[in-house]
């Protein structure tokens, strides 16, 4: 070892304890000189780690734009990946159209055609607002990443939000009612003018993006499937109580009657039905009587709806959307752990699918 021979029948602690007794000092002093050559070399290399990860936190931070347009391409990706959601969407639309059309084909300009008419707009707003229950489980499955990766700073909470909302906006509510609306408008036999199309599409559109960020909201808010399906059940059911198709608004409680104001349904059905019925004659052929002619505005006023409503409605819509943004970005905000002993233990349920918080769990890294 070293230039010391080492007997055979001899231990190499012996052979130490030889060395230090026996051996003269520069024998010693050798040893020592290598541990110390070997102690510098270490220590050089862990001071160079040192500077590198010093430059490491020296770095700038990329700017809002490049966060946003990283989030974008690794949400792209995922989407790409595991498009089946977006897909199924498409699909079914289009088979509920094809059923709509169906059903309801060539709608008459009397009663029946009025009651028609109600029904299909109905149906069609109630399909939407519940089929964005989809939105529901996206942010619940990545509730640990993004609580990891935001509390680490990768990036900020507005750029995560803006990118989740715009990409559900546009792949799960906008390209589906779209799709819908250009099957049924023609086989139902609306209003054949564009500016009654486009308004039939906005309001379908707006309604959708508000339905979407609503249980977008209440999903932030929760933390199980559970929870946020029946939360927001309860809650679309509400506002389908009070969208005036159920209900004679004009007729309830006062102390009732203000929760329409809150109601999606509400503002976007009585766009639909006064696009449709305004100035159009419709024959008010009841069984047993005679057929009388009556402009759509006399059955307008019997459901309480207005034309001159249309414009603030849309408004009120897009008020409620950016609301319930508002809201869910703040929820958000305030879940982000401040420090890394703030960050949450979660573990995930297999049975339920649910993510519950679990305060003897062990902490993981990202």
């Amino acid at each position: 070892i070293n230039g010391f021979q080492c007997d055979v029948d001899s231990t190499i602690a012996e052979l130490m304890l030889e060395v230090v007794m026996n051996e003269s000092k520069s024998k010693v002093g050798e040893l020592v000189a290598v541990a110390k050559s070997h102690n510098e070399s270490i220590s050089s290399e862990e001071k160079s780690n040192a500077n590198a990860i010093e430059k490491q936190k020296n770095y700038d931070r990329i700017s809002i734009f490049q966060e946003i347009t990283i989030l974008y391409a690794r949400t792209f990706t995922n989407i790409f990946r595991n498009k089946s959601m977006f897909i199924l969407q498409l699909i079914i639309s289009i088979l509920v159209a094809l059923g709509v059309s169906g059903l309801f084909h060539d709608i008459t300009d009397n009663l029946a055609g009025f009651q028609n008419r109600s029904g299909a707009f109905y149906f069609t707003l109630t399909f939407f607002a519940f089929t964005s229950f989809s939105s529901i489980d996206t942010f619940l499955h990545e509730r640990i990443v993004f609580l990891r990766e935001s509390g680490n700073q990768y990036y900020n909470v507005f750029s995560y939000f803006l990118v989740k909302t715009t990409l559900d906006a546009f792949l799960l509510r906008v390209i589906p009612v779209t799709v819908y609306t250009f099957v049924i408008y023609w086989i139902l036999g609306l209003k054949n003018t564009l500016e009654a199309f486009l308004l039939f599409w906005t309001a379908l559109v707006v309604f959708n993006m508000c339905a979407g960020i609503m249980t977008t909201c209440i999903s932030v808010a929760t933390f199980s499937v559970g929870q946020a399906n029946l939360i927001a059940a309860v809650w679309f059911l509400i506002m389908l109580l009070f969208g005036g198709f159920l209900v004679n608004l004009e007729s309830i409680d006062p102390g009732f009657a203000w929760l329409k104001y809150l109601s999606i349904f509400y503002y976007t059905f009585e766009i639909l039905i006064t696009n449709e019925l305004s100035d159009m004659l419709i024959s008010f052929d009841a069984p047993g009587y005679p057929a009388i002619p009556a402009y759509g505005e006399v059955f307008l006023a019997v459901l309480g709806t207005n034309i001159d409503h249309q414009f603030r409605n849309l408004i009120c819509l897009c008020l409620l959307f950016l609301g319930f943004s508002v809201l869910t970005c703040i929820l958000l905000l305030l879940q982000v752990p401040r420090s890394r002993k703030n960050f949450p233990r979660l573990r995930y349920n297999n049975h339920h699918h649910d993510h519950v918080v679990d305060d003897d769990a062990p902490e993981f890294d990202a």
